[in-house]
């Protein structure tokens, strides 16, 4: 399989988990439940219909279902449950004594717990858990006993149970650590789930301690494996003693970052043996002592199950966790600084790029999401970020598994782009307003920065809440004052041209054509007409390809053919004419191809096109 095709998939599936909404278990009162009890009965009387439900074995519930066919699932599951915990405590050795010690109470405790399990999978695999730790800390026969009494048997009084355990002076730290292991992005495709090295950070006085001046970025190093070892051991160890076991750590190479391996692929099959496996201290040399720097990336932490997860999403337990950190911690701000710090650590070293170069893609679109791309905080992390990315000269596209950044980065050299046009790619809007000045507009050689805000990087993606997806208007404002020229050529056509062209292709094409979007479209179209836009031009400028990287899932768009984007009826002025070298269009008969998509409000922007001296010039 590809790295491509690996790209998609994990995109797919980053995707889906990320926009997946939570739906808490629906509460209510018994008129309620009978309300909707008396639904499924209607629906279930109007033929051809079969209803399977499933539910708490309640009293309503029984009562109301009592003539019809059930299943009981522990009736179904016992000697599955049975097995498992038999399994787990003959393979301890200190059951094994106590078996030997007194089998009726070993074979009772057994049976004890798989009798309370009442069919539930998940809490006997968190309490054989729970169970196996105290048999470790020397826990006998009776007081396994009356630690198995003390345990709740619904799930969410476990849950609760286990929160309750956490030492107060810890709760501080646990409740960062368990509300940076909820974060989720939603508005772009992360692609990175959470990894150790990340909580390694929980312990920073703030969350955005890596944007204080004071801070030495070289705190953490990627070449010291002792150190490093160190700091990762330390980090799983506050995360067991935090948290209670409602988080875990493993190790999966099959995470993203296995695209990268450089290995041999003996040596990469070796490293999958070990995948899925809980992180501890009997695959540290496997993790730490390996030639390369990949395999710590590869530790990753997640709730030891959904349900862990939405037990913490419940609103009660949600502020109780806000309690203990004043307020929502902003887990956002942790991560992206954890990986600021993660990716300045590894500049200096040949082997991590690649890892460092979806850390940079991350963190670019971190700082473009709405909340971020005009906040003054986004300034501060670009202005750190610049100068490593921009020390990507070198890139290899057909390497890449398909990063955002991988679109501006591979015509980076062809295009002569900076870090500001990558903000400009990506919608950074605050860095872009504090750092556009009319000296880089001049002096910016390559592609045109007016061409950058004009044909949108991110154009073609319609879910996306990054990158710059239509003109921005207060940026073309800006370029358009520090004197950029519409007429300005790029690859032997001009920008004007080219726009008009990427217009007629998005229109074309469907690309995100909202009613505000169109509208930015119809004011970037003004602007330019009023600063000066040649009204008149060359054919085959109006039919280039107007070569421009667009991200779209790891394709290359180029564009429509050239007889796809505008109507084949479009009338052509001859050289006599014009006195140009070639037959050319009228742009006002291109902006009325536009019509049937923007409407009657583009009437005024033929009318001004027209006044602006297009029949001067046929006059002549």
């Amino acid at each position: 399989m590809g790295p491509h095709r690996k790209y998609q998939q994990a995109s797919a599936r980053r995707f889906s988990r990320n926009h997946t909404s939570y739906h808490p278990q629906y509460e209510g009162t018994d008129e309620i439940r009978q309300e909707l009890i008396a639904i499924f009965k209607r629906l279930a009387c109007t033929g051809n219909v079969k209803i399977f439900l499933s539910s708490r074995p309640w009293n309503i519930f029984q009562d109301s279902f009592s003539d019809i066919p059930k299943i009981r699932l522990e009736d179904l599951t016992r000697d599955d449950i049975d097995l498992y915990v038999r399994a787990n405590f003959l393979n301890n050795p200190r059951f094994q004594y106590l078996l030997r010690c007194d089998q009726k109470a070993a074979e009772a405790l057994i049976f004890a717990v798989t009798d309370k399990a009442e069919g539930v999978f998940l809490w006997v695999r968190l309490v054989v858990r729970d169970l196996l730790k105290a048999m470790r800390d020397g826990d006998g026969i009776r007081t396994l006993y009356r630690k198995l009494e003390e345990i709740p048997a619904d799930l969410n009084d476990y849950f609760k149970h286990l929160f309750s355990s956490i030492d107060p002076q810890h709760m501080r730290e646990a409740s960062i650590i368990l509300q940076t292991a909820l974060h989720e992005e939603h508005d772009f495709v992360a692609l990175h789930p959470l990894r150790l090295l990340d909580l390694s950070f929980t312990d920073e006085s703030s969350p955005d301690f890596a944007l204080a001046d004071s801070f030495k970025h070289d705190k953490i190093s990627i070449n010291d494996r002792e150190a490093l070892r160190f700091r990762l051991d330390s980090t799983i160890r506050r995360l067991n003693s935090r948290c209670m076991g409602l988080l875990e750590c493993t190790y999966n190479p099959d995470s993203f970052f296995d695209l990268f391996d450089e290995e041999s692929t003996e040596e990469f099959q070796d490293t999958s043996l070990y995948q899925g496996r809980k992180f501890e201290p009997s695959i540290y040399s496997h993790v730490f002592d390996s030639p390369t720097l990949l395999r710590p990336f590869m530790l990753t932490v997640d709730f030891f199950h959904r349900c862990c997860r939405d037990f913490l999403l419940f609103p009660h337990i949600q502020s109780l966790l806000h309690q203990y950190t004043g307020g929502r911690y902003d887990a956002r701000m942790l991560i992206i600084n954890a990986r600021i710090s993660q990716f300045l650590a590894l500049q200096n070293i040949e082997c991590g790029r690649s890892i460092s170069l979806g850390i940079a893609s991350y963190l670019v679109s971190a700082l473009s999401v709405p909340e971020w791309k005009e906040a003054a905080v986004s300034i501060r992390a670009a202005r750190i970020l610049q100068p490593a990315i921009e020390a990507f000269s070198c890139y290899d596209v057909a390497s890449s598994p398909g990063w955002y950044i991988d679109f501006v980065l591979a015509s980076w050299q062809e295009e002569k782009s900076n870090f500001l046009t990558l903000a400009i790619d990506f919608d950074m809007r605050a860095y872009c307003m504090a750092y556009l000045t009319e000296d880089q507009v001049q002096a910016k050689k390559g592609r045109p920065i007016l061409d950058y805000i004009l044909r949108p990087r991110f154009a073609t993606e319609q879910f996306l809440n990054i990158g710059s997806q239509v003109p921005n208007i207060d940026l073309l404002h800006r370029v358009l004052t520090f004197g950029a020229d519409p007429n300005g050529l790029y690859q032997g056509v001009s920008v004007w041209a080219l726009f008009l062209s990427s217009v007629a292709e998005w229109l074309q094409r469907g690309f995100h054509t909202s009613a505000t979007n169109k509208e930015a479209y119809l004011m970037a179209l003004r602007m330019m007409i009023n600063r000066g836009a040649a009204l008149v031009l060359p054919c085959s400028w109006v039919l280039s390809e107007g070569r421009c990287r667009l991200h779209r899932y790891g394709l290359f768009e180029i564009g429509y053919k050239k007889k796809d984007r505008w109507p084949k009826d479009i009338p052509t002025i001859e050289q006599a004419v014009t006195g140009l070298s070639q037959p050319s269009y009228a742009v006002t008969d291109l902006l009325a191809t536009f019509q049937v998509h923007f409407g009657p409000e583009l009437n005024g922007l033929i009318e001004l096109a027209k006044a602006d001296g297009y029949q001067h010039l046929l006059s002549k």
